[in-house]
């Protein structure tokens, strides 16, 4: 059961830092040199995230046959006083969005490729984690409240962005809690398919955990506020 989770929790890890990054991303202006732009979309990102990030490497984009991003070694910080090591830090991002919804203001990510991405998570003294992101335009604590947005039309619940297959190449994740050493799972290969916002999902792939070799596959049905759903994970453990 420990293995489950732990396999779990860091497919999850790594998806959760690439999501947080596509809407900002793909937010370019539509021009030949797009490494002139890598400021604004750097800006984005730390914006929506809270956390400084930087791009050392170069960044592309095309649009046709199917608008898609990509960005060399990304690296997103930690909270202050978390330590030395980046939150995250990631190879290669690669972004391919389905173009029709792009002129209806949707984002439909058709695929969204990671490649050696590493994560590191860690608990806080003071509770939680460093996975927790404060958007930089939300108010700090006993700052007067931003006014309640508007209610969602009908339809609307996915935030107007949707992916359907993430690729994880050779992923890291450490997570630190408390005094103990840390845990770290190494290795990650995985594929991870939506059939929309609210699923049914599906994931497979390898990983390894203390030297001992995974494989896992696993499915969700659809989930809602009003209805259950099942869930399914199996891993097996290889022979050396």
């Amino acid at each position: 059961m420990r293995k489950a989770l732990v396999v779990a929790a860091a497919v999850v890890a790594v998806l959760m830092v690439a999501v947080l990054m596509v809407p900002a991303v793909l937010m370019v202006p539509a021009v030949i040199d797009w490494n002139r732009y890598k400021d604004d979309i750097v800006s984005r990102i730390e914006e929506a995230t809270g956390r400084e990030v930087t791009i050392a490497g170069d960044i592309g984009l095309r649009l046709l046959p199917s608008p898609a991003f990509t960005a060399e070694r990304l690296t997103m910080g930690d909270l202050p006083g978390a330590g030395d090591a980046p939150f995250a830090t990631i190879d290669e991002l690669a972004i391919r969005v389905a173009l029709l919804p792009l002129l209806t203001g949707r984002v439909a990510v058709e695929s969204l490729v990671l490649d050696r991405p590493v994560v590191n998570l860690a608990t806080r003294p003071e509770g939680g984690g460093n996975w927790t992101f404060t958007p930089s335009d939300q108010p700090a604590a006993g700052d007067e409240p931003a006014p309640p947005s508007q209610p969602a039309e009908a339809g609307g619940g996915d935030g107007g962005l949707s992916v359907d297959t993430v690729v994880i190449r050779d992923g890291i994740v450490t997570y630190r809690g408390g005094e103990g050493d840390p845990l770290r799972v190494d290795a990650i290969d995985a594929r991870v398919e939506a059939g929309g916002p609210s699923g049914p999902f599906k994931a497979d792939g390898s990983l390894a955990v203390a030297g001992t070799h995974l494989t896992f596959s696993g499915a969700v049905d659809r989930v809602g506020e009003r209805r259950g759903s099942t869930a399914r994970l199996a891993v097996q453990v290889l022979e050396a």
